[in-house]
């Protein structure tokens, strides 16, 4: 027994090793065999084997293609590395860059700050506040860095409120928080605030934890919203965004502005939904709470006016917006790209903006370096230290240890000055005439970017152009053309269902990724517009509710402890379920308006490829 368990133990550190040696094994008889398809196809159950079992970094299997499309003759080292730095890579990084940027000079705590306060006290408008401001920043931002944003503000909140509770025993009685009388039916209306008897107290608590999964499951659900919402918000959105384009180069434009007038609907309508159905639903006696928000306000006081550097920030991201919307108007194509002439995309504009951020300098540039205001922790830090010394010189008697006890303080002393010189140095890159040299946006300040996820994307357009190259997609398409006699709207419905729980277990964008391609040239043989079915499936894709592993933003909320995993469950499945049907109806109600589609005709766009399928 111990030694199977040993085996077994074994077997548990080994198994990703094993699962790559196996996936080798079983994919190089497709590599060798003299057929595109099947070499294709060999890539795509390696990879997809690799996102789901997670081997290694995704980022890392995203770059496969790169080795093995020239060995195996899918395409030229030349046209697999241009699929891994495109427009829609510079679009996700610019607005990475703009997140970033935010973070650095804190105008994403002053925006939520402002209109969290704003919203007051009360439970549900609360909750709102939390899931509307969720919702906007993650349009902008990382999901995960929009939860790691709002979190600590809500276990703020929260925790306050219990510390304000008095700690009773089995025989005492005190108020937890404020409650009218009325509430328990022990008084009149109007009346002052009472005491609440032991059971009371003890349903406040349980009430006030229900509060807390509440608010923290909106705040990550609404986030995952946020993120559908706008093109940049989503991985799976560019994923989509960079295959449609290279599948179908002669199909319409994909931009910023069509997408969100097809997203922004559904997702909001979504989150009213679910404010809804946690306040009244889920949660329904939550109005009996009321909470104190001074510790908001004092937060928002320490911020401060706004600085030249959030108001330099907002207006870059102002003029990005304008310039998006503005760049190409839905179906006509009409805007200032057509005005002008210009070959001009959505990651041109998101490039031009953020490069301004590494130019303009802030407020800083006319602090002297003497003054500098980045140090006064270190020299409080010597001064401790100092202070420390004298305290334990006095302490020796002799001289041999006076003299020890000075060699020692002044070693510690040493040290940590080179550590505050090296921290200075990367603080302020250079010194120019006295003063400090510092801008919006430093280079230093791109370490925070997700190179993995530049990377994932940079492999799915790679798998897409393998699918064009090689008629991978149309051939998987031919073989499901029995799917004609079902009728489309069926057809989109099973699409969401079935991506919207495979993307519980997998990763967003592996799940697009292999899915996308296959369901557009599904469409193109099914005589349907392949819009019908990849936009749905991409939405689909980053609706994941059930599961704390389905996304980082539902580990972050998990892992803080306060939310079980039934917990999670048993909404999601409901936001899941309430998802399908409104990605489903959506699709049918906005996008002929938004892309011009036409119910049951196949455009000739739809038949063609970047390349010609080799024989």
């Amino acid at each position: 027994m111990v030694r199977w368990r040993e085996g077994g133990s074994w077997l548990a550190r080994q198994y990703r090793g094993i699962v790559v040696v196996l996936t080798v094994i079983g994919c190089l008889p497709l590599f060798i065999w003299e057929n595109q398809l099947a070499r294709m196809g060999g890539v795509l159950l390696m990879m997809a084997i690799f996102w789901v079992c997670s081997v290694v970094n995704l980022g890392v299997t995203a770059l496969l293609p790169v080795v093995l499309f020239p060995f195996l003759g899918i395409a030229s080292a030349d046209e697999v590395a241009a699929a891994y730095f495109n427009d829609s890579i510079f679009l996700f990084l610019g607005g990475f860059l703009i997140a970033i940027a935010m973070e650095k000079w804190n105008l994403h705590k002053r925006i939520s700050m402002s209109f969290l306060i704003t919203i007051g006290n009360k439970p549900r408008l609360l909750l709102l506040g939390f899931m509307v401001i969720s919702f906007v920043i993650s349009m902008w931002m990382n999901t995960s860095a929009a939860v790691l944003i709002m979190v600590p503000l809500v276990l703020s909140i929260l925790n306050q409120a219990e510390t304000d509770e008095k700690v009773v025993d089995d025989t005492e009685v005190a108020p937890v928080l404020t409650q009218s009388q009325t509430d328990y039916g022990t008084g009149s209306a109007g009346s002052e605030d009472t005491e609440l008897t032991l059971n009371q107290l003890y349903d406040m608590r349980d009430l006030h934890k229900q509060f807390k999964v509440c608010m923290l499951l909106g705040v990550t659900f609404s986030t995952t919203l946020g993120g559908v919402s706008t093109i940049i918000g989503s991985p799976a959105n560019l994923a989509f965004f960079s295959i449609f384009k290279i599948m179908y180069p002669d199909g319409p434009a994909v931009s910023f502005s069509n997408w969100t007038v097809y997203a922004f609907p559904i997702c909001s309508v979504f989150l009213v939904i679910m404010w809804a159905f946690f306040s009244f639903i889920w949660c329904r006696r939550m109005g009996n709470l009321v909470f104190e928000t001074h510790g908001l306000r004092k937060y928002y006081r320490d911020l401060g006016p706004l600085r030249f550097e959030e108001a330099m920030i907002l207006f870059d991201m102002v003029l990005m917006i304008i310039l998006w919307f503005t760049r190409s108007f839905g179906v006509t194509g009409t805007g200032w790209k057509e005005w002008f002439k210009l070959e001009v995309g959505d990651g041109t504009v998101a490039i031009l903006v953020t490069l301004s951020l590494f130019f303009v300098p802030s407020a800083s540039w006319l602090v002297p370096a003497s003054i500098d205001p980045y140090d006064t922790d270190d020299e409080d830090e010597l001064e401790r230290l100092e202070e420390a010394d004298r305290e334990r010189r006095r302490s020796i008697r002799g001289k041999r240890r006076r003299r020890e006890a000075e060699e020692h303080r002044q070693e510690q002393l040493r040290l940590l000055k080179q550590e505050i010189e090296i921290e200075r140095r990367k603080q302020s890159d250079e010194i120019d005439g006295g003063h400090r040299r510092s801008r919006l946006l430093e280079w230093r300040d791109t370490d925070k970017l997700p190179w993995d996820i530049l990377l994932l994307l940079g492999g799915g357009y790679a798998l897409a152009l393998g699918f064009s190259r090689t008629g991978l997609a149309e051939w998987a398409g031919e073989q499901l053309e029995d799917l004609s006699v079902l009728p489309t709207p069926l057809i989109v419905v099973a699409i969401c269902v079935i991506i919207s729980f495979a993307t519980e277990i997998m990763s967003t964008v592996a799940v697009a990724n292999v899915s996308l391609p296959v369901l557009g040239s599904i469409a193109a043989q099914l005589g349907e517009n392949p819009l019908l079915f990849m936009l749905p499936a991409t939405i689909s894709a980053s609706f994941a509710f059930m599961l704390p592993i389905a996304t980082a933003s539902n580990a972050i909320v998990f892992a803080s402890g306060h939310v079980r995993m039934r917990d999670m469950i048993a909404p999601g499945f409901v936001f899941t379920v309430i998802g399908i049907g409104l990605v489903s109806s959506g699709t049918y109600l906005l996008v002929p308006d938004v892309w011009g589609v036409e119910y049951g005709v196949r455009p000739d766009w739809a038949m063609r490829n970047a390349t010609t399928t080799p024989s």
